[in-house]
């Protein structure tokens, strides 16, 4: 095992994946973006067609020489500001007990008190296995959530919406409307659910640039 686990070695671990996966980690993870600092990779955002969320790995260590861990944030999307109050004490609540778990846990950020899900792992210490382990347990977690009635839309809409955001990407970089299909159906999508999506968002992606290039 090298001295520190980077989060180069993550991205290799999580893009490579594997064509039949048995872990989250072999998933082949695509890159929807990147941000540098100081010339140094400080953080890597990923999705995947069949996880509802996004996964944002922050290399610590940029910010704090000291700091030898790597952050690893699944975002939900789920956006509490607007909840009434006694939805709120039930989330709070929920949050707090959910916290317990050993692996991972649960916070709001943001103006719009959003829930993420996070944990710092020691680069020293990180192998393949144990951030697929802590992995599991953060997707657990957000799984948890549709449990409460008042957030049961919000987590809904959130698996569209980071579905899409795929989609998008892969049109942008011309990626044919079938290959998109079959990328959707081979991470566990029906053929339907997946067409629509696809129409949905290249009609979309389609009347954007038909305004932009009328404007």
């Amino acid at each position: 095992m090298p001295e520190k686990t980077e989060i180069e070695d993550v991205k290799k671990w999580l893009v490579e994946g594997k064509d039949e996966p048995e872990t989250f980690v072999d998933l082949k993870w695509v890159v929807m973006e990147e941000d540098t600092r100081n010339g140094r990779t400080f953080s890597i955002r990923f999705t995947h067609p069949s996880v509802p969320v996004n996964l944002l790995v922050l290399d610590m260590e940029v910010l704090d020489e000291n700091a030898k861990i790597l952050r690893l944030v699944v975002e939900t999307g789920i956006k509490t500001i607007d909840l009434d109050r006694d939805d709120k004490l039930r989330l709070y609540r929920y949050l707090l007990e959910g916290s317990k778990m050993p692996l991972a846990k649960f916070y709001l950020f943001g103006d719009e008190d959003e829930i993420g899900i996070a944990v710092d792992l020691d680069k020293r210490m990180l192998t393949k296995e144990e951030l697929d382990l802590h992995l599991a347990a953060m997707l657990m977690g957000y799984s948890m959530l549709a449990e409460l009635e008042s957030l049961k839309n919000q987590v809904l809409a959130e698996q569209a919406s980071v579905l899409m955001a795929l989609v998008a990407k892969w049109m942008e970089k011309g990626v044919p409307r079938e290959k998109v299909l079959e990328r959707l159906i081979g991470a566990g999508m029906d053929r339907e659910m997946a067409e629509k999506l696809v129409d949905t968002v290249y009609g979309a992606m389609h009347r954007i640039s038909r305004e932009t290039l009328y404007m």
